[in-house]
């Protein structure tokens, strides 16, 4: 009998197994897929091209000194009125179709996201902190606490509007396992968000890395 039970269990266990061995490289594969069809992070070498925008796996992108409130009303008619360190993203028009905006910066070359939820605005790094993963299909929706957005890689969720973390890699399913487990010894890791403005035209600006 148990030899019978062994015999039956041996494949399972050594599908198992081989799934465990291949999910380091499922991972990384899945994510670099991501980025080949609609990945928004420019980097160096200059491959992967998409869109006209660059990326490169696992690097980080942008920098921020400090969390920022959301969408001061400014007065914005002419380009000469830009505040100096902004960049203009466009207009909330442009929001319309989809709350998730990808922005590069003409000037730096640095990956952002903007995001509208409700009325404002909100800009973000490209990527998530535990792997980098881009935000553009990031899931929005009202927290306790404010807006909040999670990641679909590994289902780490961020405040919105100042990049706390919520929810550090969590474990709820098989992926997510896998790659919680990875990050479990390591602290959460705050997303950085860029101050942002809308113009009495609906012109939107953000405070990105621009001297």
């Amino acid at each position: 009998m148990a030899a019978t039970i062994a015999a039956q269990i041996a494949p399972v266990v050594a599908a198992r197994a081989a799934d465990r061995d291949n999910t380091a490289a499922f991972v990384k594969g899945l994510i670099h897929k991501r980025y080949r069809q609609g990945g928004l992070v420019q980097g160096l070498p200059k491959t992967g091209v998409k869109g006209g925008v660059q990326f490169q796996w696992g690097k980080g992108f942008a920098s921020s000194k400090g969390n920022k409130k959301a969408n001061k009303k400014v007065n914005l008619d002419t380009k000469k009125d830009l505040p100096k360190g902004w960049e203009n993203a466009g207009n909330i028009a442009d929001f319309e179709a989809n709350p998730n905006k990808p922005f590069i910066s003409p000037y730096t070359g640095e990956a952002f996201m903007l995001f509208k939820f409700e009325e404002k605005v909100y800009c973000t790094e490209a990527n998530s902190t535990a792997f980098k993963y881009p935000l553009v299909d990031a899931e929005i929706f009202a927290g306790e606490d404010g807006p909040v957005i999670k990641v679909p890689l590994d289902g780490t969720s961020y405040n919105l509007s100042t990049g706390e973390v919520i929810e550090w890699c969590p474990t709820d399913n098989f992926v997510r396992g896998f790659l919680g487990k990875l990050k479990q010894k390591t602290a959460p890791i705050p997303l950085k968000v860029f101050e942002t403005k809308v113009s009495t035209d609906g012109t939107v600006i953000f405070k990105g890395l621009r001297d």
